[in-house]
């Protein structure tokens, strides 16, 4: 039915006619075509393709390699063909999984022709996941997601990738691939013994990969673009392009920023020609905990022969502006390395060697340079060096493992810090493989990586300077020859001289041994040592370097002790022994020409066993031992030497005693000196002495021979014994402690001055027994103690036996006597002396509890001493004295040195055949008695006899009796210590005549009266009054003398008090003074 009816035409032609109805015909039929193709395609976008299309389409896909399962495959307008849920799988269940949410089919036309040729696919939002298996690990895969590719399957199974895109792991990866000969990819291949080592080697590491990559983090996703063309049958022989970039990457290890990768693998043009490779980093910074660096940019370019595809050579350049370290920073570091693939076996080309790839040998070789380098904590001063140089030449296995053969070069302009500076430094070494290394032995730790190489290094500095050593130059080579280390030479030049050491350390021992020659200043090192080293070494002192030669062994802790423990462990088995020689200097302040000795040291012990010092006075033999730890040392030395320079090595104390002595020549000594190494209290001393002629505490002697031993601060001589002039001093024991100034002596026995000795003794004591005192000087034995500064701690027994000797104006020919002296008692006892002709013995005591006021008291006993002798001394410059022999008993039992009116005792006194008219208290009778009876005023008295008591150093007497025969005289009254007199005289005649005395005593008892007088006045100028008869009566008998008393005359007259009473011929004008106080 035709929509727009025409009017009808004219009948047309019958040929005409069939041409339009056949053209209705075909329109009709072109219509209901698409119609029906329409429906069909409807239908097949629907409900899919059949099976008995859709199998075809399988095997033309398994065909090209992909063996893939279809969910669907539906038939869409505009792309034709899409399966949907495509899944490819290969290697078997656990291989690699390929999910494809849509493919579309690129079929070749027309189908009809070229049924089940697939020319290639469309892949739309695919997911790729590569499981990678380890037994008793969770599961872990790799998965690729959002997979946008265009696969086409070129003629002789080719394969052609493009407009590939994908994300994984958070990286946008952009794909051109070419393939060949895909069908070889799927081949198995022919297993080797390291496959499956290699296989889980490879799954540990993507394992360990995806766990990395997985903390990355990215504000814009990285960038990698790869273009790759591969042939299936030679994998190895591939053509790649890739470009790797990251604006920025946070990672736990820190941050990058602009990272740029590179990677392009070019196949040889022909076969005779390597493979090239080359690969481009650049990072603009990264910075980590662990350091960084700024403006890195290197390049590696390689090449090789095609198969096994490894490079046989590589060579490689790096750059950094800056690089820092947490304990390193470099500026301006360029290094460059080469590499070459060597064949296993010489004659045998790399590329056909079956060795795997790990075992090849690799030779290397690098070169860094830093224009400036820095080294140390970054809280601390960093040393600072310029130009340093690296060179690094190596002979390795492929993979990471210890080197066959490794050449080393390290050179450094100069280093600067705060330990100081360091002038050029060299470093070479060599290590090489031994051919047959064999079993390490136990227990080497890290001796082990070494065991077996064999190498040497040389080692070369000059001008080091710093606080702690100063090193003009070094030069010294290690030798590793397995077990031994060797050092075989090391030359130092130091401080005015030089150093020169050989050493061995025999690796499995543990034991080390050097041996040393040094010329240089040993000070120069004291910066090495420790506190304690230091300070007892400064005590050497020389002018010039002393020679060393020295051998040392110690053995080492085990090489597996974290931290060795030197002093508790190696310290105890070092043994040292040598000898050194050394010019003028010093030790501890005492100074030397020259010294020579050997020493030792066994890990605690320093020692000495012949040393020989030169001083100017002499030659000294010692012999030093000194304890590290414990600083107790012991000197033994014999020789003369000046006593003051020995100060610095004695304690305090006993260089106090030196201080007392001036010496004229050398003391000849024979000691031993020991304690610790400090000055102290502790030193002990043992030895004998001689002294020359030398002074002490200012008193002069000629020789002292002693054993001396000091210890804890006591001093003891046992024996002793001093000479001065022709006397001597001996003891058996010399004591003094000087912690507590307590002498003390044992048996001392001294025939010298006992003002020397005292003196000597304490500078008080001089002064204490200066009214003591010996014209030759006594034999003293004196045992006990005393302090010298405090002379009432006394603790003395004195025996003193000698003479003459003298006190105040008294002497004695000889003296014998015991003293005891203890604290404030003072007791002389057993008192023998020689006095005046006769004897006298006695004892006393001293309170000196106050020594401005002692209190004594004593007992005193005179047989026939002569009373001139007595007066001649107690009264110097007098004539006419009195005399006779005399007896005194004197008791005192109180007395004060502090008042001369304290004494209180008792006495009696006896003379005999005396003469006492020339005594004023006697004599002024001798006229009176001589006008009785001429010259009976002159007669000697027979005897004379008296007690008395003293009260207040007042002398009474009530019974002196002088018997003149035939005239007595009675006195009674009192006298005191001032001399003067009160007493009443009375004279009797011819009263003693036996039988008929009395009766000339009644007979002449009026005379008596006559010769009755009171006496007063002192003894220099007595009164004498009679009493019961006036002076006029006496006149016949005294006219003179009466006449001057009457009328006032005399020859010197002088006003009352007189000033200077006239001198009298039989009395000393002054009284005299008393007795010094003891």
């Amino acid at each position: 039915m035709d929509p727009d009816p025409e009017p009808e035409p004219s009948t047309p032609p019958p040929g005409q006619t069939r041409g339009r109805r056949l053209l209705r015909a075909t329109r009709i039929a072109a219509l209901a075509g698409i119609l029906l193709l329409l429906a069909l395609m409807t239908w097949l976008r629907l409900a899919g393709i059949p099976g008995f299309l859709r199998k075809p389409i399988e095997e033309a896909l398994a065909q090209h390699g992909v063996t893939a399962e279809f969910g669907s495959l539906r038939f869409h307008w505009f792309r034709g063909l899409v399966a949907e849920n495509l899944r490819v799988a290969w290697l078997g269940p656990d291989g690699p999984r390929l999910t494809l949410d849509e493919a579309d089919l690129n079929l070749a036309p027309p189908p009809w022709r070229h049924r089940g040729v697939v020319r290639g696919l469309v892949i739309r939002h695919g997911t790729l996941v590569i499981p990678l298996p380890l037994s008793n690990h969770p599961p872990r895969h790799l998965t690729v997601e959002r997979i946008h590719a265009d696969l086409r399957f070129l003629p002789n199974d080719a394969w052609e990738i493009s407009r590939f895109s994908a994300q994984s792991l958070g990286l946008h990866l952009e794909l051109r691939a070419h393939l060949t000969h895909a069908a070889a990819l799927r081949q198995p291949r022919p297993p080797t013994p390291d496959d499956p080592d290699a296989l889980l080697q490879r799954t540990l590491a993507l394992r360990s990969l995806i766990d990395e990559l997985t903390l990355w983090s990215a504000p814009t996703p990285p960038r990698l673009e790869l273009n790759v063309a591969l042939d299936g049958r030679q994998p190895w022989d591939f053509r790649a392009d890739a470009y790797l970039h990251a604006p920025a990457l946070l990672t736990p290890h820190g941050e990058v920023r602009q990272f740029r990768l590179g990677l392009r693998v070019q196949p040889p043009p022909d076969p005779e020609r390597p493979a090239t490779s080359s690969v481009t980093l650049d990072i603009d910074e990264l910075q980590s905990p662990h350091g960084g660096w700024t403006g890195l940019a290197a390049r590696l370019d390689s090449s090789g022969p095609p198969r096994p595809a490894l490079p046989t050579n590589a060579h490689w350049t790096a750059s950094v502006e800056h690089l820092f370290l947490p304990v390193a920073r470099a500026r301006q570091l360029v290094a460059r390395g080469e590499h070459t693939l060597l064949p296993p076996h010489p004659g045998t080309p790399a590329h056909t060697a079956p060795t795997p790839f790990p075992e090849l040998p690799l030779l290397s070789h690098v070169h860094a340079e830093a224009a400036a380098i820095e080294a140390g904590p970054a809280h601390l001063d960093r040393l600072a060096g310029t130009r340093a140089v690296l060179d690094l030449t190596a002979r390795h296995p492929a993979a990471p493992r210890p080197p066959e053969h490794l050449d080393l070069r390290l050179e450094l302009a100069s280093l600067n810090g705060a330990p100081g500076t360091l002038g050029p430094t060299r470093i070479e070494g060599r290590l090489q493989h031994r051919p047959d290394p064999g079993e390490p032995p136990p227990d080497l730790a890290w001796w082990s990586h070494l065991w077996p190489y064999h190498g040497q290094l040389d080692l070369s500095l000059a001008q080091l300077r710093s606080p702690r050593l100063d090193l003009d130059r070094l030069q010294t080579r290690l030798d590793w020859q397995p077990p031994l280390l060797l050092v075989p030479h090391l030359e130092a030049a130091l401080h005015r001289g030089d150093v020169q050491l050989s050493a061995r350390l025999d690796v499995p021992a543990r034991l080390a041994s050097a041996e040393a020659r040094t010329t240089f200043d040993l000070h120069a090192i004291d910066g090495l040592l420790g506190e304690r080293s230091r300070t007892n070494f400064q005590r050497y002192q020389w002018q010039d370097p002393p020679t060393v030669h020295a051998r040392a062994q110690a053995r080492l802790e085990p090489w597996s002790q974290p931290r060795p423990d030197w002093d508790g462990a190696v310290k105890p088995t070092l043994r040292l022994d040598g000898r050194f020689e050394v010019g003028p200097g010093s030790f501890k302040g005492i100074p030397f020409l020259k010294a020579a000795s050997s020493l030792s040291y066994d890990g605690a012990w320093w020692r000495l066993p012949d040393l020989r010092t030169e001083r100017p006075e002499g030659r000294q033999e010692i012999a030093v031992a000194y304890h590290e730890d414990s600083q107790e040392y012991r000197v033994d030395a014999r020789g003369p030497v000046h006593p003051p320079v020995l100060k610095p090595i004695l304690g305090e104390h006993t260089a106090d005693i030196l201080d007392l002595f001036q010496f004229d020549r050398p003391v000849e000594a024979d000691l031993s000196v020991w304690g610790p190494w400090s000055e102290g209290t502790r030193q002990a001393i043992l030895g004998s002495l001689t002294l020359p002629p030398f002074t002490f505490r200012n008193q002069r002697f000629d020789r002292l021979d002693a054993s001396v031993h000091y210890t804890n601060a006591v001093l003891v001589a046992a024996p002793a014994r001093l000479l001065r002039d022709a006397g001597e001093a001996r003891a058996e024991g010399v004591r003094y402690d000087f912690s507590d100034d307590l002498l003390t002596l044992t048996n001392a026995i001294s025939t010298l001055d006992p003002a020397v000795l005292a003196a000597a003794i304490g500078p008080t004591l001089p002064e204490r027994i200066a009214p003591y005192r010996f014209d030759t000087p006594p034999t003293v034995r004196v045992q006990g103690s005393l302090r010298t500064q405090d002379i009432d701690s006394a603790d003395l027994d004195f025996h003193i036996s000698g003479g003459p000797f003298r006190f105040w104006r008294l002497s004695a020919d000889r003296l014998d006597t015991r003293l005891l002296w203890k604290g404030p008692d003072l007791l002389l006892t057993n008192l023998h002396a020689s006095f005046y002709r006769g004897t006298l013995e006695g004892h006393a005591a001293f309170d000196l509890r106050q020594p401005d006021d002692t209190g004594y008291r004593f007992e005193a006993r005179v047989r026939d001493a002569s009373l001139a002798d007595l007066l001649r001394e107690a009264t110097p410059g007098r004539t006419n004295l009195a005399e006779g022999a005399f007896d005194l008993v004197l008791d005192i039992h109180s007395a004060r040195t502090a008042d001369l009116h304290s004494w209180n005792g008792s006495g009696q006194a006896d003379l005999r055949n005396g003469l006492l008219w020339n005594v004023p208290i006697f004599g002024f009778l001798s006229p009176v008695l001589n006008s009785v009876v001429p010259g009976l005023g002159n007669n000697r008295a027979e005897r004379a006899s008296s007690t008395f008591t003293l009260t207040n150093s007042v002398i009474l007497t009530r019974d002196l009796v002088i018997n003149c025969p035939p005239a007595k005289l009675l006195y009674r009254g009192t006298i005191d210590f001032d001399q003067r007199i009160d007493a009443r005289v009375e004279g009797q005649i011819l009263t003693d005549i036996i039988g008929i005395g009395p009766i000339f005593g009644l007979v002449l008892r009026p005379l008596t009266k006559l010769l009755e007088f009171r006496v007063t006045g002192t003894l220099a100028e007595i009164e004498s009054e009679p009493l019961y008869i006036p002076k006029l009566l006496l006149l016949p008998l005294q006219p003179m003398k009466v006449l001057r008393g009457l009328f006032g005359l005399g020859d010197d007259p002088a006003p009352k008090p007189p000033p200077d009473p006239p001198p009298d011929p039989n009395l000393d004008p002054n009284p005299d003074p008393p007795p010094p106080r003891p």
